[in-house]
């Protein structure tokens, strides 16, 4: 680990089981020196994070035929949690689920998106939340048929439905899950949308355990989907790894090449958005464990009025 003063004492603690490197000539001569030090041939650099101005400081400091591009290697090693990351993964899930319930009790017809938001902040935060793991969602109405809905100044009406897709960070580690709720007068059209999106999460649950191709898994709950009508209205992935970052290795995509292995926690969400109407979407936290899987969120999902 290269750092400078700012960062060193941090870095030695957080950061025991590594070699921490004071920068003190500048990053063009620390590093050649590093790397003579170790006989370093060819440096590896991680595409998904180091930027075109980061490549091209990289060529200047050392040869570009010694730079190699070594796409995921630590999501990769990330994806298998091992029984603390599990650990502090089952703390995020728990404090979310409170944060839910303590929400669920101020919508109200009146309230904005917003005021739900902060009021969720600010429990999750008092109540031993590190960080959100991102800015929740609140969706009132119509708003629910866009899947990263932007939460707003919109208020609650009698008849609005309201998606919450909300996540918080423990120990490190993230929670994400996502509850749809139907009002008081919900409509058949509701009751049916709702049922076939949580169907198609039970079936596609119910695939998950080791050798489990994740484009099959994604298939499945599309398909159900599809075989109602509403294929179109589902055009997000199924889901995603889930650890230090909300999303992360193994994507569970129809294009993904990866099967379930033991140790991954994946988030399972179909949904169906309906422009000007409104969406269903219905996310669980899962590990694959060596019988099969557990499902990690345990907030209800019947349909249910708010």
């Amino acid at each position: 680990m290269m750092t400078d003063f700012r960062y060193l004492e941090a870095a030695v603690k957080q950061l025991p089981f590594i070699d921490v490197f004071q920068t003190t000539a500048g990053p063009k001569v620390d590093l050649q020196s590093l790397l003579r030090k170790h006989r370093v041939r060819r440096l590896g650099f991680e595409t998904n994070h180091v930027s075109y101005q980061r490549y091209l400081q990289l060529k200047g400091y050392i040869s570009e035929k010694r730079l190699k591009p070594r796409p995921d290697i630590i999501e990769r090693l990330r994806m298998i949690k091992g029984p603390e990351e599990i650990a502090a993964i089952r703390k995020a899930i728990r404090l979310n689920e409170k944060g839910f319930k303590y929400i669920r009790k101020l919508l109200k017809p009146g309230v904005t998106e917003r005021e739900i938001a902060l009021e969720l902040d600010t429990f999750l935060m008092a109540s031993g939340g590190e960080k959100l793991a991102f800015e929740p969602i609140i969706a009132f109405g119509s708003g629910s048929a866009v899947p990263h809905h932007h939460t707003g100044r919109r208020k609650l009406r009698e008849r609005d439905m309201v998606l919450i897709d909300w996540g918080v960070c423990v120990d490190g580690y993230s929670s994400d899950l996502t509850r749809t709720l139907l009002s008081h007068s919900m409509t058949v059209k509701e009751k049916t949308i709702y049922s076939i999106v949580l169907e198609a999460q039970k079936k596609a649950i119910n695939m998950i355990k080791p050798g489990v191709p994740l484009a099959g898994i994604d298939s499945t709950a599309r398909d159900h989907i599809t075989k109602h009508g509403y294929g179109e209205a589902f055009g997000h992935s199924l889901g995603h790894g889930l650890g230090l970052n909300v999303h992360e290795l193994p994507g569970v995509t129809l294009r993904s090449k990866m099967r379930c292995r033991k140790g991954m926690v994946i988030t399972i969400e179909p949904g169906i958005y309906i422009p000007g109407w409104g969406g269903v979407r219905i996310e669980d936290d899962v590990l694959v464990n060596a019988g099969g899987c557990e499902v990690l969120s345990h907030l209800p999902k019947r349909a249910e009025a708010y």
